[in-house]
């Protein structure tokens, strides 16, 4: 679970670690990053719930799982096209 506190604490903009008083690099502990994500905001406890990165590189010719909430919406470029905001793509789901 530490990885995933990491990785949430990480893109929440939490140091993994710093410069103590005596000049020491010193690691910030997983207890100490759940404190602090939980005074930020409590649903950022999960790694499920982290924001998405920035970018994503995608390979042509390899499948892509993209987990999806109840709703969604895009913006940017989407199957060559220019998306709106808030506009919904048409997504085919295989069972």
């Amino acid at each position: 679970m530490s990885k995933g506190i990491d990785q949430v604490a990480a893109q929440a903009g939490i140091a993994a670690d710093y410069i103590n008083a005596h000049g020491q690099r010193q690691a910030i502990s997983p207890e100490t990053k759940r404190k602090l994500l939980a005074a930020m905001n409590p649903a950022s406890l999960q790694p499920s719930t982290a924001p998405l990165p920035q970018v994503k590189v995608f390979y042509q010719g390899n499948p892509v799982a993209l987990p999806l909430g109840e709703k969604v919406s895009f913006s940017g470029y989407c199957c060559a096209r220019m998306v709106a905001s808030k506009k919904a793509v048409p997504v085919r789901i295989k069972p």
